[in-house]
């Protein structure tokens, strides 16, 4: 049977299974679904994801986020003062607050390391795993549909 990851229409179409498939890219279904995902979960989100991914994710949205991630994952990223470089540079509209905060954050040499995709999807995983589990579903459904096991869930 599959199951959807909640009951509610942001993620109609798209189940548990496919939306905790690698992390998405592009404009597709499952990434808007990821990205609502996200939101629905915000504050266990954006408390999980390391603090470039956090800033860009709390300012400028969880799609731009994960586009970023994508394109830049594992990298180091030199920002400029400008802020309208920085987003032609990024190749994304990248807010002014976001802008500010990486190039204080970001040093002298004025670089920010971005966290890989595959850690940022782990996070995210591991966010949705423990919303799974408080909704009192078996462990084993659970297990499951995030392809770990009912001992992992029970350390959890």
């Amino acid at each position: 049977m599959r199951r959807h990851v909640s009951e509610s229409s942001d993620h109609v179409g798209v189940t548990a299974e496919e939306l905790f498939l690698p992390l998405p890219s592009g404009d597709t279904a499952r990434l808007t679904a990821f990205a609502r995902f996200c939101e629905t979960h915000r504050p266990q989100a954006l408390a999980a994801l390391p603090w470039a991914a956090a800033e860009l994710a709390g300012n400028d949205g969880f799609s731009l986020m994960l586009a970023f991630i994508a394109r830049w994952s594992g990298a180091r990223f030199y920002v400029p003062r400008d802020a309208r470089r920085f987003a032609a540079k990024a190749g994304m509209p990248i807010g002014a607050i976001t802008h500010s905060r990486f190039l204080r954050e970001a040093g002298p040499p004025a670089l920010i390391e971005i966290p890989s995709a595959w850690g940022i999807f782990l996070v995210l995983r591991r966010v949705g795993i423990a919303a799974a589990l408080a909704t009192g579903e078996p462990h084993s459904l659970i297990a499951r549909r995030f392809g770990v096991t009912e001992r992992s869930l029970r350390a959890a």
